[in-house]
């Protein structure tokens, strides 16, 4: 295994190095968005699980609103932010009981949200679909339950045909956790089931992220135990119809996963398809979790691997996608170990490699005192969108939150707990790129 300083000058090596290790340099927050807005209020725990690109460049995002006090989820819910901070969408209704939001997909001119709820004296788990229209408004939903197993939505994306969803689950047996396993289940635009595999080979897993491919198939991404005990990174090829056409295990260090996936904008002589993966990666030295950045061939095989680490933060890469010129994006949270150090956030990291993996740019994202990217995806113009949750400690305009509650005479007043907030953000698209290690044609 090679080590590497994340460095500029790797961009210029031409040879693909077939495993990196990169200290990554200490964060540096500033740099400039496209635009971004926030969304809150005094009394609430704004969470944003999901957010949707709109043709007109706004962002409609699925949320949770959270008792301050008790921690129960209060309303779920639309908000659509635009480019000047402007709240123009805001539809909520009562959550369900523990109700959390795991992600949403667009269905034309309507919404299907997917999130978590409890129910029943026994708290099981169950997976709900919230529909929603353009204007935010609520309208029906559907749950989805098996009478042994919890239920535990991990995601849902549009199919791959076009029309439809396919929901990530997870199923964990009610009388023995130990025995938990991953699902995916295709429905229509109004929720009836097309497909629905179970992904059971004899040993715990879970499937994190799903990507659909130029070749209207899937890549599954996720974890799955090994004969050792350790959990390994873990890829599936799927056809249209969810069936297995390969899957293959990647153990790394003591733990590993792998997040989400994409194809690469790299083909093979006879139009195979590379693909890209992200996740963590635990060292077996305990030094805090990589982020796991790895190509694979049409079968699988790995073509190269970067992880990226800091010392004192977690690393953990949740989305990456390939731009037309070769170049890969890759999103990860950044976590701290010292949540008391004044100097050190939870911050969102936005890496740019190039196609051989050497690192063209890292920039650091914060707003306020933590952020953390919870959905990724692209607009048109090749921009780069998160969907995140922050904290603030500055307080905020009585013209946005309302008055404050007065205090009796000879109090002092509570002090100010830190805000939780939805965040989206929009980062800029990648500038003109020529590749030196592609020779042109003499003309």
């Amino acid at each position: 295994m090679l080590a590497a300083a994340a460095m500029p000058v790797q961009a210029q090596m031409c040879d693909t190095l077939p495993e990196v290790i990169s200290t990554l340099k200490t964060p540096t927050y500033g740099f400039p968005t496209v635009w971004d807005a926030d969304y809150g209020e005094r009394g609430r725990l704004i969470q944003f699980a999901a957010g949707v690109v709109m043709p007109e460049g706004t962002i409609m995002a699925y949320g949770v609103k959270i008792d301050l006090q008790t921690s129960q989820a209060l309303q779920t819910g639309l908000v659509e932010l635009n480019r000047r901070g402007r709240t123009l969408v805001e539809q909520f209704v009562p959550a369900k009981d523990g109700e959390q939001p795991a992600g949403m997909a667009k269905l034309g001119e309507r919404f299907v949200g997917v999130s978590n709820i409890r129910v029943g004296k026994g708290k099981d788990r169950h997976v709900r679909l919230s529909w929603y229209d353009r204007q935010g408004v609520y309208k029906r939903e559907q749950i989805l339950s098996d009478a042994a197993y919890d239920y535990i939505a991990q995601g849902i994306v549009p199919a791959a045909e076009g029309k439809g969803f396919v929901v990530i689950v997870q199923a964990v047996n009610r009388k023995d956790p130990k025995d938990q396993y991953g699902i995916l289940s295709r429905h229509t635009d109004d929720g009836k089931l097309v497909w629905k595999r179970a992904y059971r080979p004899g040993v715990n897993n879970m499937l994190a992220g799903l990507a659909v491919t130029d070749d209207k198939s899937y890549i599954a991404t996720g974890k799955i135990i090994m004969d050792d005990g350790r959990m390994a990174g873990w890829i599936l090829k799927l056809g249209h119809d969810g069936t297995i056409l390969w899957q293959r295990t990647y153990p790394r260090g003591k733990y590993s996963v792998l997040n989400g996936g994409a194809a690469s904008s790299r083909v093979t002589p006879d139009g195979g398809h590379y693909y890209l993966v992200t996740g963590a990666a635990e060292p077996v030295d305990d030094n805090p979790h990589a982020a796991w950045v790895m190509e694979v061939d049409p079968a699988g095989e790995p073509v190269w691997q970067r992880y990226y680490r800091l010392k004192d933060y977690e690393f953990n890469g949740q989305d990456i996608s390939a731009r037309a010129d070769g170049r890969v994006v890759v999103v990860a949270n950044a976590l701290t170990r010292d949540s008391y150090d004044p100097f050190m956030h939870d911050h969102i990291r936005v890496l740019s490699l190039s196609p051989r993996g050497a690192m063209l740019d890292d920039q650091s994202y914060l707003n306020g005192l933590k952020a953390q990217a919870s959905d990724v995806t692209r607009n048109a113009s090749g921009e780069t969108v998160i969907t995140a949750t922050i904290l603030k400690e500055q307080k905020k305009s009585e013209q946005e939150y309302g008055p404050e509650k007065p205090v009796p005479e000879g109090q002092q007043p509570a002090p100010e707990p830190p805000l939780q907030e939805g965040w989206v953000m929009v980062v800029p698209g990648l500038d003109v790129y020529e590749d030196p290690c592609v020779r042109k044609p003499r003309r």
